[in-house]
Parts: C-alpha cells; structure tokens; sequence
C-alpha cells in the first residue's frame, strides 16, 4: 500500500515519508515538518486511532487523515473526535485520493492560521447552488 501511495502521490507534487508502524510515525512527525499524515487505521505497535489522538495530545501540527479498508461509521466518527480532518477508504481511485489530499490541506492550513473552515464541496450538488447570498454550505 505504502508503494501505490508512493506512485500516486509523488508524481503530483506529494513528497513523501513512509512509516512501518504508528511509533515511526509518531517520530517522524515529531523531527520534520509535514504538511499532511495518512495515517492507517491498522499498523503494527500502534493503531491509527492511538496515532491521531498523539498527535492531537502532542498538538503536531500537520493535517491527519485515516486510512482505512473499513466503511464503519463509528470509527470514522471516532477518527474525526480524535483530530481526523477526514478519512480515505482503501482502495480509493488516485484522482480521488489527490482530490481528498488537497481539500484536507486546505482545510489544515485554514485552520493553522485561525481561518474560518473552508467548505467542502464533494457530495453536493453542486447545481442546486444558486445565489451564494441565499444559501450556504458549511463544512462537516
């Protein structure tokens, strides 16, 4: 999974680090800078779960995200309560992967830098839309 990442990722502009279980990730994460972290809910030493709530706790500053072959409506929630700033199921197509990976980084640099949320357009139709001044869409 790490190398189909790796292969949709960094022919758009991604660089990217891998880490074998959630302890590396918690180290990387903690001696570089990164904008996002994919994080899979299932990996060896620590779940993604436990991996997102240290991140919250240890307030790293990067957009999280998990990763997860389980279409769980209480783990996706639960991932949210403990930082997600959303989730990706595997497996997803590369273009909506890309698609994911740069809403939630705008979203994370929103927050960053105190911005109010950005909306997130994916699931609505986008048609209904019309006088921005009568209508609204607010982000989950």
């Amino acid at each position: 999974m790490q190398k189909f990442l790796q292969a949709c990722l960094e022919p758009a502009g991604y660089e990217t680090v891998t880490a074998s279980d959630g302890e590396q990730a918690l180290n990387s994460l903690g001696q570089s800078t990164f904008d996002l972290a994919l994080v899979d809910y299932l990996m060896p030493k620590m779940d993604g779960l436990n991996v997102l709530e240290q991140i919250s706790e240890r307030r790293i500053p990067v957009g999280p995200l998990l990763l997860t072959a389980y279409y769980d409506f209480g783990l996706i929630i639960e991932a949210m309560r403990r930082g997600a700033l959303d989730c990706v199921m595997k497996p997803t197509p590369a273009d909506n992967l890309l698609l994911v990976l740069d809403e939630t980084m705008e979203r994370h640099w929103a927050r960053e830098l105190g911005l109010p949320p950005l909306p997130s357009w994916r699931g609505h139709d986008l048609s209904r839309i019309g006088n921005a001044s009568s209508q609204s869409i607010s982000d989950s």
